[in-house]
This record gives C-alpha cells, structure tokens and sequence, in this order.
C-alpha cells in the first residue's frame, strides 16, 4: 500500500512539473502579454473597424488581383505565402509596427493563421484574425469597398 501511494505521488509531482514547463514554455514563446483574438462575428470585427483607433494595423494577405479586384477600405494589401514570408516581415518591421494591433483576413484565415503564427514567432503581441468568409466579408462592407491596387509600399 506504502509503495502504491509513493507511487502516485510520483506520477502526480511529475506532472506538475511538466505543467509548469510547459507554462514557462507557452510565456516565453507567446509571450505573457499578448493580445490575440480570433474574429468569428461581424460585429466583432466592426467595433475594431469603426473605432478608428490609430493603433491598428489592417492587413489583406490575399492576392494582388484578388485585392485589387475588390477590397475593404483601411486595409493594405501585402501577399503572403508560405514561400514568401519576409515581405510581410519587412513591411512591419521597417515601418516600426510591433506596437500596432495587426488584424489579418485573407480568403479563408488559412494565410491569415500562417501569418499570426509567423508574427508570433516574432515577437508581435497584439494580433487578430479574421475568420469570416471574405464573400460575407466584402458584402457586410459593400459601403466601403474599393478597387485598385494598393499604394503601401509607397
């Protein structure tokens, strides 16, 4: 009975120090500070939109074509991919960004998920991605759509 009972005690301290790890891990890789949200609702990304708050950041990873084709007014456009990650890098670090509260859409939030993971391995601390369909997306925001190219690397 003694040596069942050290037993789990055992097995109970060595989860706790993995919880712990894995706690030291998750603040010094994530950071402590950090402010992510993922956007699901349109009203949640409107109060964001409309606050014209100077600190954000609104991102649009999707193609140039498709931007240009038709997009929402205060987001910039820079093209991410999987092979090309360090123009979005770039852009944010030569315009001093790391302060900015980022918000990301893309088509499906797939570019958008592989950018905030990206800026969080970054040390970017205040992201949000959009996960709401861009059709639904650009239909909501049909009053301040434009079309053209992006004039952000000016």
């Amino acid at each position: 009975m003694q040596k069942r009972n050290n037993i789990l005690f055992i097995n109970i301290l060595l989860l706790c120090i993995i919880a712990i790890i894995l706690s030291i891990y998750i603040i010094l890789n994530f950071g402590a500070n950090g402010n992510y949200l993922i956007l699901t609702e349109v009203d949640e990304l409107d109060k964001l939109y409309l606050s014209n708050d100077p600190k954000l950041l609104f991102i649009d990873l999707r193609d140039s074509k498709d931007y240009e084709a038709g997009h929402i007014d205060k987001y910039i456009n820079i093209p991410f991919s999987k092979d090309d990650k360090d123009t979005l890098l770039n852009f944010l670090e030569k315009n001093n960004y790391k302060d900015k509260t980022i918000v990301l859409m893309c088509y499906s939030s797939k570019r958008a998920s592989e950018a905030f993971n990206l800026l969080i391995k970054n040390d970017y601390l205040h992201l949000y991605v959009v996960n709401i369909n861009v059709e639904d997306l650009l239909n909501e925001y049909s009053n301040v759509l434009l079309t053209g190219p992006c004039n952000c690397f000016d």
